[in-house]
């Protein structure tokens, strides 16, 4: 018992000091108490040291209890250090805790603001792209569509251009052949009056005799050919109207050298019967 009562003590140097204190104390006491006191007589003196045994047995009873008292309030003590220290570490858990799920529910909050920030930033993209995309779906449809107004407009301007030049050079053929057709008129009039001026009545010629003249000729108007054919009146006449034609060379030239005809036809009918 002495050897845990000693162990307990060494554990809790304040209950140590204590008893030490009062073992001195008690000690002291009893010096004092025995310094004081007469010699006992020896009749009665048989009895003093139980009870100085007694008193030393009481005293180390209050000793302990004081000890033990001690002892078991330094344990409350120690206990509630010990569960104040546990509980301290407890809130400080908790306290790490909730610090830790404030910054776990920060950072999930961050993360999705920055995955929310990101997914409107990829819509915002994907709209102006669709958005330039039909801007540029629109500017080339433009762009044809006007290419095509303009290659129509161009078109129907080279059309309305093609046919006004075609019925420009129709007009101006229809003119020129006009022209070509009183020149030639002209020219066959002027060989005519030529060929009539040349003509000798025959004897036996009629009003109203005719001949289809074909005359082949140079373009000098020098004569190649003459052939009278169809001729209604005589022998006579058909023979006068040949020698005509021959007295009328050089036969007149036409005014266009267009107008020239190598072989020529004209019907010739006398003036004045």
């Amino acid at each position: 018992m002495g050897g845990g009562l000693l162990q307990d003590l060494r554990a809790h140097p304040l209950a140590l000091g204590l008893a030490i204190a009062l073992h001195v104390l008690v000690i002291l006491l009893l010096v004092l108490r025995l310094g004081s006191e007469p010699e006992p007589l020896p009749a009665s003196g048989a009895k003093k040291p139980v009870e100085i045994v007694q008193a030393r047995a009481v005293d180390a009873r209050q000793f302990d209890a004081a000890i033990r008292r001690q002892r078991e309030a330094e344990q409350r003590k120690a206990e509630r250090r010990r569960q104040a220290e546990l509980e301290k570490r407890r809130a400080a858990e908790r306290k790490r805790k909730a610090a830790e799920a404030r910054k776990r529910k920060e950072a999930e909050r961050r993360k999705r603001l920055a995955e929310e920030k990101r997914r409107a930033a990829e819509e915002k993209r994907r709209r102006e792209a669709e958005r330039k995309a039909r801007a540029e779906a629109e500017r080339a449809a433009e762009q044809k569509r006007m290419a095509e107004a303009l290659a129509a407009e161009a078109a129907a301007l080279e059309q309305q251009e093609a046919e006004a030049q075609a019925k420009r050079r129709a007009e101006a053929e229809r003119q020129r052949a006009a022209r070509l057709s009183r020149l030639r008129a002209d020219w066959v009039d002027r060989i005519r009056a030529r060929v009539q001026a040349s003509w000798r009545r025959p004897p036996g010629a009629r009003p109203g005799n005719v001949a289809h003249v074909y005359i082949t000729q140079t373009p000098a108007g020098m004569i190649v050919d003459v052939r009278v054919a169809s001729c209604s009146g005589s022998a006579a006449f058909c023979k006068s109207v040949e020698a005509a034609v021959l007295r009328a060379e050089p036969l007149p030239q036409p005014s266009d050298p267009a107008v020239f005809e190598r072989e020529l036809h004209f019907i010739f009918e006398p003036l004045g019967g």
